[in-house]
């Protein structure tokens, strides 16, 4: 409510999600999105965020939150190093977006090497294999 609230007063078209939403409607939001603000106190990989490169979107990552896997194979996405930042990343994302999304394109093909079943299936057929006899 603080958020809408917020929101309201100023001149920002919004739409603010209350209800659940299934996976197609998820898929339809990522695909319509350009921008995604992660910057939550810890992460495993996020599943949303890989999602979120695959569509080709800005991604303003917590540099807290360790992504040099991506960052090594040639992926890009924005960082910040406080939340404090978040409104100039913003600003400077929506004022470059069109070639910021160019350079974002790169990250579909180092997400699926990175978690597709396709890319990734016999290594982690070998690495159960391998458990299997110890």
């Amino acid at each position: 409510n603080k958020i809408k609230q917020i929101l309201s007063s100023t001149d920002i078209r919004y739409i603010v999600f209350e209800d659940y939403m299934n996976h197609e409607e998820i898929s339809i939001l990522k695909k319509i999105s350009d921008i995604m603000i992660h910057v939550q106190t810890t992460d495993q990989f996020s599943g949303s965020m890989q999602e979120e490169l695959y569509a080709g979107n800005i991604v303003i990552n917590g540099k807290w939150l360790q992504y040099d896997i991506l960052k090594q194979m040639g992926g890009f996405f924005l960082e910040i190093n406080n939340v404090s930042e978040i409104n100039d990343k913003i600003i400077y994302s929506i004022e470059n977006l069109e070639e910021l999304k160019k350079k974002c394109k790169v990250n579909k093909k180092i997400i699926w090497e990175l978690s597709s079943w396709e890319s990734n299936i016999e290594k982690w057929w070998s690495i159960y294999n391998r458990a299997k006899l110890l």
